[in-house]
């Protein structure tokens, strides 16, 4: 695995307030969803999957192009306006599936999406991992949360990604561990659920927040204090570094009711269960540095091991 880690000193974000009780929830089929039933497609298939389709229904939706790229949990939808969709899919016979929700990533918007690919339109060449990409799919979306998918949704492969793309050295980093808490998502920045969810939006890799508490252990929080931005309420107030790594761990609760994490605790996850391929450290208490420089020694050591 190749891992790259990068550290800044210094930086100091300005902090947006929110409504943590306020989350956008996400929609889901039940249990009774067709992806119980389905095959996962194997790689060949993902790969003629990829690339640009025009959007010949719900256009007026979601706009007239979108990006289809598969990652390490399932495939992502997304275009120029804000609007993506995170999904996963399947087959049977010949027939694919794919089914998840669509947000927009500036307002609460949100719904389930399901879609399906015909033998004659794609499925065929999808199943088998071998053909012309001719995919076109068909398919419904809900306008909102707990409304049936039944706006239609159709698109049609137009291209694949260029030469470009598919060969340029960049990465794309999710901000505190993949999202903020004001993105109103299901799980707590700077936290490793957030670095599980983060690879469903597409990123390879991530920015996180290091810190040192006062017995020398460095931790992931962004903002300097304990507050209900953050956390849920507790015994604990004022100066995070302050406290030792024994009363973070036992006291504070991130917003989600997950542990604060430590950053050897994060750059181990990341690599043993994860395929991110970059990490952003945004050191926020400079006595932090030399420790962090021996942890990401480490971590990229175990990163060229495996």
């Amino acid at each position: 695995m190749k891992l790259k880690i990068f550290y800044l000193t210094g930086l100091l974000a300005f902090l947006l307030s929110c409504n943590k009780d306020n989350e956008v929830p996400i929609p889901s089929a039940g249990p009774n969803s067709i992806m119980n039933d389905l095959y996962p497609l194997q790689q060949a298939s993902k790969m003629l999957m990829e690339g640009v389709y025009r959007v010949t229904s719900g256009s007026g939706m979601f706009g007239d192009y979108m990006i289809v790229k598969w990652n390490r949990t399932g495939v992502l939808f997304t275009n120029n306006n804000g609007k993506h969709f995170i999904m996963q899919a399947g087959y049977l016979d010949s027939l694919v599936f794919v089914q998840g929700y669509w947000r927009d990533g500036y307002s609460d918007g949100t719904g389930l999406c399901t879609m399906k690919i015909s033998k004659a339109e794609g499925g065929t060449s999808l199943v088998t991992g071998d053909g012309d990409q001719k995919i076109i799919m068909r398919g419904g979306y809900a306008e909102k949360d707990n409304e049936p998918p039944d706006q239609p949704l159709v698109l049609e492969y137009l291209r694949p990604f260029s030469d470009k793309v598919k060969n340029g050295n960049f990465y794309i980093l999710g901000h505190r561990g993949g999202g903020r808490t004001s993105d109103r998502l299901p799980v707590s920045e700077n936290s490793i659920a957030m670095i599980n969810f983060t690879e469903q939006l597409g990123t390879t890799g991530v920015e996180i927040d290091v810190r040192l508490t006062s017995d020398g252990v460095a931790f992931l929080y962004h903002d300097g204090d304990i507050n209900t931005r953050l956390t849920q309420k507790g015994p604990l107030a004022g100066d995070i570094s302050a406290y030792t790594w024994y009363q973070l761990s036992t006291f504070v609760r991130l917003i989600h009711g997950e542990r604060i994490p430590t950053l050897e605790e994060v750059l181990t996850h990341v690599v043993d269960s994860t395929d991110l391929r970059f990490v952003y450290l945004d050191m926020k208490s400079a006595d932090a540095v030399p420790l962090t420089i021996e942890l990401e020694k480490k971590a990229l050591e175990r990163a060229k091991e495996q």
